[in-house]
């Protein structure tokens, strides 16, 4: 399986229809939805402020208007999101948190990147940031030691070539998913995690996750 997983990501894929990866001998499993340069537009930052009515993934999401949704980044108790956030021009958190290691950003034309230092907001009217990195810039593991925190995880990543990705998974420690990607993705150049656990969301076609707790911010792709 983890062959033909590989082989699946040398080929062009529909967001409508995400991978499953199952990799050999574990109880594993992850979706994962590749975007190619060419594909790499119309994507959209949303901020979702009000929690009253614990709206979930689906009050948000469209299978007419979108290709996929997934949740976004940290929050705080008081749901403020834990690092920078800037959505549409507008800035939300104006803070940087030196404990999160990376950024998403999107440029005016919905173009997703991922980032280590603040992108400035000329370029780049969404920014949210986010971490830590499971594949560090370069591609090397980001993660050094096991926590023994399982925990399903939300994450976006750039393979060398300059295709991007998205990844949800089933409950992992970041440090065995960091050597799982490594040693079975090692065309990936860096890896940002997002929110997880009961954050973790995810549609796309006929797979939904739903988020068992609200979310303060998604990343999304509208469709053409």
């Amino acid at each position: 399986m983890a062959t033909l997983f590989l082989l699946l990501l040398l080929q062009p894929q529909k967001t409508d229809a995400p991978l499953v990866w199952r990799p050999d001998e574990t109880a594993f499993e992850a979706w994962l939805i590749p975007i190619s340069v060419a594909d790499n537009r119309d994507f959209f930052l949303l901020d979702a402020p009000d929690r009253s009515g614990s709206p979930r993934i689906g009050s948000f999401w469209s299978p007419t208007r979108h290709q996929f949704m997934i949740n976004g980044g940290y929050f705080e108790a008081d749901y403020s999101p834990s690092g920078y956030c800037r959505i549409d021009g507008k800035v939300i958190k104006a803070g940087v948190n030196r404990k999160l290691s990376g950024f998403i950003a999107l440029n005016r034309h919905g173009t997703l990147s991922l980032h280590t230092r603040l992108p400035d907001a000329q370029t780049y009217p969404s920014v949210l940031q986010s971490g830590p990195h499971v594949i560090d810039p370069g591609g090397t593991i980001g993660i050094r030691r096991a926590k023994g925190r399982h925990a399903a995880r939300t994450l976006v990543g750039r393979k060398h070539n300059g295709d991007m990705f998205v990844l949800v998974t089933s409950p992992i420690d970041l440090y065995d998913l960091a050597h799982l990607v490594k040693n079975h993705m090692p065309d990936v150049e860096r890896l940002l995690n997002l929110d997880g656990g009961p954050s973790t969301a995810l549609r796309c076609g006929e797979v939904a996750i739903d988020n068992l707790t609200p979310v303060r911010n998604y990343l999304g792709k509208k469709r053409r």
